[in-house]
């Protein structure tokens, strides 16, 4: 799953005032909220694979010339720690999904850009941080 920042400010905002409305005297409770136990809300606008950002990353490297070819191939379990730092290898390969149902039941509507709609503006600025 993946987030924008500010879609996550919104849901801690709706979460927060919703709270806040219990506390008044002739408050009716809202159903959809949770608390205790239960008041676990995840947030998300959208699922990619790491293959899908690997993807995207590539192609927009090899469009600004830095790399010969945009092929993402699969790296072999034995290697993965010859590429990425021992202790992210295993990260690459787990999955985790979730849906805001929760939050969407109390108004919440995420509606800034996905992870994969930015990736091209992150890429611009990690290659002008290392110039």
């Amino acid at each position: 799953n993946n987030i924008h920042i500010d879609d996550l400010v919104d849901a801690y905002i709706i979460l927060l005032n919703e709270l806040l409305a219990t506390s008044e005297p002739d408050a009716k409770p809202n159903p959809y909220l949770t608390t205790g136990c239960e008041g676990y809300y995840f947030v998300e606008n959208g699922r990619n694979t790491w293959r899908e950002i690997f993807e995207k990353v590539s192609k927009i490297l090899h469009k600004k010339g830095y790399i010969q070819s945009s092929e993402v191939r699969t790296i072999p379990d034995n290697e993965i720690n010859n590429v990425f730092p021992e202790s992210y290898g295993w990260f690459f390969g787990t999955q985790s999904n979730a849906t805001a149902q929760r939050l969407r039941k109390l108004g919440w509507k995420p509606y800034r850009p996905s992870c994969l709609d930015t990736i091209e503006q992150e890429v611009d600025v990690i290659i002008s941080k290392n110039k």
